[in-house]
């Protein structure tokens, strides 16, 4: 999913926009409005961009490593996803009804994506290192 972004902006700084509003009790709607006035996303842009800070938030709820989103496909879930895991009050705060999962997921040890590529997102395939 390619959502062009704001030159000099990265993908955390509106992951962090969005969960920010979702924290604070920001309506959907005023969030995706204030990408569009604030940063000059379309709606649709907006509207996305949003749809997928949650997803990536609803995926870390149950865990699981097969639903880790890929970082280049969608970065912007991926980003989200890596979040929550790290932080998983988000989960609990934006998603009450999933605040015992959250719970569940805090007492584990979580290991960030950067220690745990899946081959589609390492820098050369396995089979080219003998090359170097």
């Amino acid at each position: 999913m390619v959502i062009p972004l704001p030159p000099g902006k990265s993908v955390e700084e509106f992951v962090e926009f969005v969960i920010g509003r979702a924290l604070a009790g920001t309506p959907d709607r005023q969030t995706e409005q204030d990408l569009i006035t604030t940063f000059g996303f379309s709606a649709e842009s907006a509207a996305l961009l949003r749809d997928r800070v949650f997803g990536g938030i609803v995926r870390a709820v149950f865990s699981n490593p097969a639903n880790r989103p890929s970082s280049i496909k969608d970065p912007i879930a991926y980003s989200s996803y890596e979040r929550a895991m790290r932080e998983p009050s988000i989960i609990s705060r934006i998603y009450p009804k999933y605040a015992d999962q959250a719970e569940k997921l805090a007492k584990k040890r979580y290991t960030p994506a950067i220690y745990s590529r899946q081959p589609e997102e390492s820098p050369t395939r396995w089979w080219q290192f003998w090359r170097r």
